[in-house]
């Protein structure tokens, strides 16, 4: 299952639930949006502790249905901006550390995003704006299903009431 938690100038969340329906997601995204910026906020559930998940399309359906609803709702100059880190990598030694450093990075780049390492001890950064964005055709998600799903896929819920 997924979901697509989408509140136009507050957040983009997606979940998946890999054969269940659920508890927590399995592998989750969250964007937060604030006004002339967005942030990613996090993609956890599939890096190289969650070996089930990982190098699987899972990341990439993930910012594909966000870059898709960025685009619907964001002006094309608003920033992206974020940080890139993995703290459970840590423990590795530096030469897996590095290898998975640069995985990421490359990701990132696949959507139109630019990393910039900055700083003292050394931080990765992304950096561009929702009309420099793309979407990562091609592939599959656990060898399953295409990795990008159109917006117009998902059923509207209206949210709760307060």
């Amino acid at each position: 299952m997924i979901r697509l938690i989408f509140i136009p100038t507050r957040k983009i969340e997606v979940g998946v639930w890999w054969n269940r329906s659920a508890g927590a997601p399995d592998v989750q995204l969250v964007f937060g949006m604030y006004g002339q910026f967005v942030e990613l906020g996090s993609l956890k559930g599939n890096g190289f502790d969650a070996p089930r998940f990982h190098r699987m399309g899972f990341g990439t359906l993930m910012v594909n249905i966000a870059v898709q609803a960025l685009q619907s709702a964001c002006d094309p100059a608003i920033h992206v901006q974020g940080m890139l880190s993995n703290t459970a990598e840590s423990v590795l030694p530096q030469t897996k550390r590095a290898r998975l450093e640069e995985n990421r990075r490359q990701f990132w780049r696949r959507f139109g995003l630019e990393v910039v390492t900055l700083g003292e001890p050394p931080s990765d950064f992304l950096r561009g704006r929702v009309g420099e964005l793309c979407v990562v055709p091609g592939g599959t998600v656990g060898g399953q299903f295409s990795r990008l799903v159109a917006l117009n896929s998902f059923q509207f819920e209206a949210p709760p009431p307060f």
